[in-house]
């Protein structure tokens, strides 16, 4: 992708969850961390997948990353023990992929549905 620049802009992601029958529209200032609630720590992800079977499907605390970038919208896997699928690939941990409306990502074994304009 080059060397990537973060875009100053907002855009609205729809992130559908199956398993949970959940919907939810979240705000893309720049970075969306993904994982699950640590009381303990502090660590509020913006995409909290805790009360979606996030801990019984393996979704690591500090998951991975949805950033905005001027060349798009990436995933970015933050080293996470069970990993994240995007589509059918397996991301190599800390390396920005390209994020297309409609796709499926895993984190761990919890899947969802990521839509935007």
């Amino acid at each position: 992708m080059g060397k990537l620049e973060l875009d100053e802009t907002t855009k609205e992601l729809t992130i559908v969850i199956p398993g949970s029958r959940r919907r939810a529209l979240l705000k893309l200032a720049k970075t969306i961390r993904v994982g699950r609630a640590d009381p303990n720590s502090g660590l509020e992800p913006e995409l909290d997948l805790t009360n979606d079977g996030g801990a019984e499907k393996g979704v690591s605390r500090l998951h991975a990353e949805i950033k905005l970038y001027k060349q798009g919208v990436v995933l970015i896997d933050l080293g996470s023990t069970n990993g994240t699928l995007l589509n059918t690939y397996r991301l190599p941990p800390e390396q920005p992929y390209p994020l297309q409306s409609g796709d499926v990502i895993r984190f761990g074994e919890l899947l969802i549905h990521l839509f935007f304009d």
